[in-house]
């Protein structure tokens, strides 16, 4: 896959006025597409310690759409919209070279519905990517939701990396790291 495709297929929906049907008649109401951007033409890593729990948020600094406003950068999460009933989420994280170890990429929910509603927690339908470390280059991770999930206004989804190799490992800001969601209702 190659980088910013999930930028560039959420964008895709929206302009071509595509409608997606998973379940009874659904219509795309909105996208959004966040990254992380150079600034001032220099990258801005994330920093992810070794085997840090609980895993940190991915953030992200520049929205390139979000056509509901649904993005909160306070938490680099997406709020899901009051009459948004399904969304689909989907991640790209950047890791730089480190030949060590596994690394994951999860979208976890904070919601009424969690265990602990004030944490993000791993809900059904969450995706979960898990591959080892690239030997000669960077690791490039995807991850999305195999279809779109049941979701409630007022929920966020925010993108959460894990790494073991032994040291901290940065995620690239700039390259290719970046954060979509297309929101559907009945």
């Amino acid at each position: 896959m190659t980088r910013f495709f999930v930028a560039f297929a959420c964008l895709a929906l929206v302009f071509s006025g595509a409608q997606a049907q998973p379940r009874d008649t659904l219509a795309i109401v909105g996208v959004a597409v966040v990254n992380k951007a150079l600034d001032n033409g220099h990258t801005v890593d994330q920093i992810v310690p070794s085997d840090q729990r609980p895993y940190p948020v991915l953030t992200f600094n520049h929205v390139i759409t979000d056509t509901l406003s649904a993005f909160d950068p306070s938490d680099s999460s997406f709020v899901i919209p009051e009459g948004v009933s399904f969304a689909r989420l989907s991640g790209q994280a950047v890791w730089l070279h480190n030949p060590v170890g596994l690394r994951q990429l999860v979208i976890l929910r904070k919601s009424p519905r969690n265990v602990d509603p004030t944490k993000y927690e791993f809900f059904p339908g969450g995706p979960v990517a898990t591959q080892p470390a690239n030997d000669s280059t960077t690791t490039d991770m995807n991850t999305s939701t195999s279809e779109y999930v049941p979701v409630l206004p007022g929920e966020h989804y925010a993108l959460f990396p894990l790494q073991v190799s032994g040291g901290d490992l940065a995620i690239s800001g700039g390259t290719g790291t970046v954060f979509g969601a297309t929101f559907l209702a009945k």
